[in-house]
This record gives C-alpha cells, sequence and structure tokens, in this order.
C-alpha cells in the first residue's frame, strides 16, 4: 500500500518529537510526499527523511530504503485543481495518492473534502494515532501524553469528547 503525506501531519508529528513514531505507524507502506508538499516542509528532520531523486524504490529486507531515507518525494501536476480553500500541499498530496492508488494523509478539513471528490481515500494525524494505539504501538498513557503535545506544541484542537473517543 502507499500513502501521501501532507507537511501538516510530518510537522505534527515532528513537533512533538514523534517523527519515528510515525515511520512506525505506517510500517511497510511506501511513503510519499509531492513536490509541492516538500517545498513547504520547514524541519530539517523531516527533510533529511526524503528521498529527492528519481532512482527506482530499492528497499532491504528490512524496509530500509539504501540511504536511509524513507519518504520519497514525487513530482505532480496540480495545474487542473482550482479550488483555492487548499493550499498547494494538499492539492499535491491528493493528486499524487490518486496516481499511486493509495491513501492521502491530510489534517485540513476542505482538503480532505477535496479528496473525496476524488475518490481518495483519507485519514488524519488523529485516527494514525488512534490505530496505532489499538495495534499496541503506544500505550494509552503515551497516547494521551501526545494528544496533550499536540495541543501545546502544534496548536491542535481536540475537543474533550474526540479526546475521550480517541483514547477508547
Amino acid at each position: 500500500m502507499s500513502v501521501t503525506i501532507d507537511n501538516s501531519v510530518l510537522s505534527a508529528f515532528t513537533k512533538i518529537g514523534k517523527l519515528g513514531l510515525l515511520r512506525k505507524i505506517l510500517g511497510d507502506s511506501i511513503v510519499y510526499v509531492a513536490d509541492t508538499v516538500f517545498r513547504e516542509i520547514i524541519h530539517q528532520e523531516v527533510r533529511d527523511a526524503i528521498s529527492v531523486t528519481n532512482q527506482k524504490l530499492i528497499v532491504s529486507d528490512s524496509g530500509e530504503k539504501p540511504d536511509g531515507k524513507w519518504i520519497l518525494m514525487e513530482k505532480v501536476d496540480i495545474q487542473d485543481i482550482r479550488d483555492m480553500r487548499i493550499d498547494d500541499g494538499e492539492k499535491g498530496t491528493i493528486k499524487l495518492a490518486l496516481k499511486k492508488k493509495g491513501i492521502a494523509v491530510i489534517d485540513d478539513l476542505d482538503g480532505r473534502k477535496l479528496a473525496v471528490k476524488y475518490k481518495v481515500r483519507t485519514i488524519g494525524t488523529l485516527a494514525l494515532l488512534k490505530g496505532a494505539y489499538n495495534k499496541g504501538l503506544i500505550s494509552k498513557s503515551e497516547l494521551r501524553s501526545i494528544l496533550d503535545a499536540l495541543e501545546t506544541k502544534d496548536s491542535f484542537r481536540i475537543t474533550k469528547e474526540l479526546k475521550n473517543v480517541i483514547l477508547e
């Protein structure tokens, strides 16, 4: 399965020091970012994880790419998406997920709505974290700490009701 990630998700995991957890959550998935997302990325830790070459993907038995990078960047044409409510990063994420027949990891609500129009499946940061908890990758207390960190370090707005659902 391929996964295309938007900058907001990469940024959120980086700001709370959990980029490694994101990698663990995505497991064996082939992970992409669109070139439009790459231009938005400000965290060097994320940039260091992205392969910007157009070489074929070679993965070792352990799932590592030879250069240690785990995210592939690919150029996409977003000229045909005229929706002004979303930025180029989300547009690129949707187009690349459509091209790869994969999932778009997007937190932006308008971006998710546009993805639905293109029949692209989406998931967001909170659903990824809930999945990690359900799979036993993180404990309930770790999940609670991560949610608190998202609220304080990344200005994530999580209602009390939603937090309770995630922690169930």
